[in-house]
C-alpha cells in the first residue's frame, strides 16, 4: 500500500544541499511557511533522514494511514565508536572508528564525545574500557540454546544539558558495570566475576563495620523493565524475581524494587543484569580498612580476599 506513496533520503553529513522536492513542494516564506524548508536547512556534520508521504486517494487512506500522522521507527548503525583494541582506530581519528553496539564501548563513546564535559585519553584508563570491552564481547549460551553477546546496548542519547554522570548512567547499568577512578584517571569495572587479585590478612587500625540498609528496608522481588529487539525495541517488562531466600529471611513480608533497564536491548540480558541488581541490592554491610603499603596495587573495583570476622558475630 506505500508504492509511490513514500519517498525517503538519506544524509549522512556528507550532504551539500536538501532534497529539492522539499524546497520545491514545501518551501520556507517568511511570515507565511516558515515553519516549512530552506535551502539552508542541510544538517551537514548529521545523519538525517527526509521523509515525504503522500496520503493517496480517500478510499484507501485508512488502510495506508491507519494514524495521522504516521508514526515512523528507524533502525540504523548510526553511531560509530573508538575500540582501543583495535589497532587501525585513533583515538583523535573518527573516521577510522566503526559501529558497535558494544557497552562497554558506548561508555567510553558517552564519557569522550559529549560536548560539555568530554575526557581526554590522557585522562582515561583505556587498558580497562578493552578488558570491559572483552567481556561484553563474550558469546553466552542460553538455554534455548540460542546466543547473544554478554552486554550489548541499543538506544537514543541525546545531550541535553543534564550532568554527565546522569545520561552515562543507564548504559553502565544495561552492562551491571560501574566507573572507577585510579590516580585521577577514569576506568569501568565490567559486570562479571573477578578473580581475588589480592589477599588482605593484616590491617593497620581497627575494622569499622557500617550497616548500609536496615533490614527492613532489604528487597525480597525485583521488577524490571527494558527495550524489547524482538518487539521492535518497545518497551517490555520481565517476570518478577524473587530474590532466592530473601522472603523466608525477612519474615515473609514482600518488599519490591524496581529497575528500568531502558538501554539493554535483549531479554536473556535484562535477566543476567537482574539478578546482579538484586544482589548488589540487598547488600547491607560495608567494611572499611586501612591496608598495609603492600595493598598499593589493590584499585577500585577489584576483589579482595579477606579473613575478617563476621559483622553478625562480633
Amino acid at each position: 500500500p506505500f508504492d509511490e506513496h513514500v519517498n525517503v533520503w538519506f544524509g549522512l553529513g556528507d550532504q551539500v544541499s536538501v532534497p529539492t522536492t522539499f524546497t520545491t513542494e514545501v518551501p520556507w516564506a517568511v511570515g507565511v511557511d516558515e515553519e516549512l524548508f530552506k535551502v539552508t536547512d542541510i544538517g551537514k556534520g548529521m545523519t538525517i533522514m527526509w521523509m515525504r508521504w503522500k496520503a493517496g486517494d480517500s478510499g484507501d487512506r485508512q488502510e495506508r494511514w491507519p494514524s495521522t500522522p504516521p508514526l515512523v521507527e528507524v533502525e540504523g548503525k548510526f553511531s560509530k565508536v573508538y575500540d582501543p583494541r583495535d589497532a587501525g582506530q585513533d583515538f583523535d581519528d573518527p573516521t577510522t572508528w566503526l559501529w558497535s553496539e558494544n557497552q562497554a564501548l558506548v561508555v567510553l563513546d558517552v564519557l569522550t564525545q559529549n560536548p560539555f564535559r568530554p575526557y581526554q585519553e590522557k585522562n582515561l584508563l583505556l587498558t580497562l574500557f578493552s578488558d570491559a570491552a572483552n567481556v561484553c564481547d563474550e558469546v553466552v549460551t542460553n538455554r534455548d540454546l540460542s546466543t547473544n553477546m554478554r552486554y550489548s546496548v541499543a538506544g537514543t542519547l541525546i545531550f541535553n544539558g543534564t550532568e554527565l554522570e546522569d545520561l552515562v548512567e543507564p548504559i553502565l547499568m544495561a552492562g551491571a558495570s560501574n566507573l572507577t577512578r585510579v590516580a585521577g584517571r577514569l576506568g569501568i569495572v565490567p559486570g562479571s566475576y573477578q578473580t581475588s587479585t589480592y589477599t588482605l590478612t593484616d590491617v593497620v587500625g581497627d575494622i569499622k563495620y557500617s550497616t548500609q540498609k536496615a533490614a527492613n528496608d532489604l528487597p525480597t522481588q525485583v521488577k524490571v523493565s527494558y527495550t524489547s529487539r524482538d518487539r521492535n525495541y518497545e518497551p517490555a517488562e520481565l517476570e518478577p524475581y524473587n530474590i532466592p531466600n530473601a522472603l523466608t529471611l525477612d519474615g515473609g513480608v514482600d518488599k519490591v524494587v524496581e529497575f528500568s533497564l531502558s538501554w539493554i536491548p535483549i531479554a536473556t540480558q535484562a535477566m543476567r543484569v537482574r539478578n546482579i541488581l538484586a544482589n548488589q541490592a540487598r547488600r547491607q554491610v560495608s567494611i572499611e580498612v586501612l591496608a598495609p603499603p603492600s595493598a598499593i596495587k589493590v584499585i577500585g573495583g577489584a576483589t579482595v580476599t579477606s579473613n575478617f570476622p563476621s559483622p553478625y558475630t562480633r
